[in-house]
């Protein structure tokens, strides 16, 4: 299933500039959380094979982002590891998010957020939908360079701690990482407050 792109062309007739946005490794145990925002006009196309992060594979992710990305007035941010453990995970996500807004050219009228638990609305006009995700055309754009930028930051930074398998797993907890954790202990830029459990 393809996001739809309806909701975001039936606001075009009242507004100029409408954002969708996205975070992803909210659930990792290293490293920070990231967010993107994609902003549309009237005039923008519809990138064919856009859908939920989670759905599209590495490849094909890589070369939707170069497209998004080429295409769209867009923002990243992102919050540390340190950040997670000193705010806790939703308000670090509210400062990746607003890094995120405050990093564009131009000032968007309505705002398209997923989730169902986004702390306060980022400016007045700003509406949340549950797997927001899968479901607009704006958010999924969003979750894909959100994706693809926080997963290269951490392959990158990922040979400094080849113990811990961080090119394949990108800080999730998978069987590897949770074994690593238990054999040589976290790593500067491990998420404290989320590895308590497993070691």
């Amino acid at each position: 299933m393809y996001p739809s792109y309806f909701i975001e062309q039936s606001l075009f007739s009242n507004f100029t500039f409408i954002a969708g946005l996205d975070e992803v490794g909210r659930g990792c145990l290293f490293g920070p959380v990231y967010a993107a925002i994609i902003v549309l006009t009237k005039e923008s196309p519809y990138i064919h094979g856009v859908r939920d992060s989670k759905l599209v594979s590495e490849k094909k992710r890589a070369t939707l982002a170069i497209q998004i990305e080429k295409t769209y007035i867009h923002g990243i941010g992102s919050a540390s590891h340190l950040e997670v453990d000193e705010c806790g995970i939703m308000q670090a996500t509210r400062l990746a998010m607003l890094r995120a807004y405050w990093s564009l050219p131009v000032i968007p009228e309505i705002l398209l957020i997923d989730g169902e638990r986004t702390t306060q609305p980022l400016l007045a006009k700003s509406y949340k939908f549950v797997k927001g995700d899968q479901r607009l055309f704006s958010i999924a754009a969003a979750s894909i360079i959100a994706k693809q930028a926080r997963d290269s930051y951490i392959r990158v930074i990922s040979k400094d701690f080849p113990e811990y398998d961080l090119e394949n797993n990108v800080g999730y907890a998978t069987k590897k990482h949770i074994k690593a954790l238990r054999k040589y202990g976290s790593t500067p830029l491990h998420r404290k407050t989320f590895i308590s459990s497993f070691i």
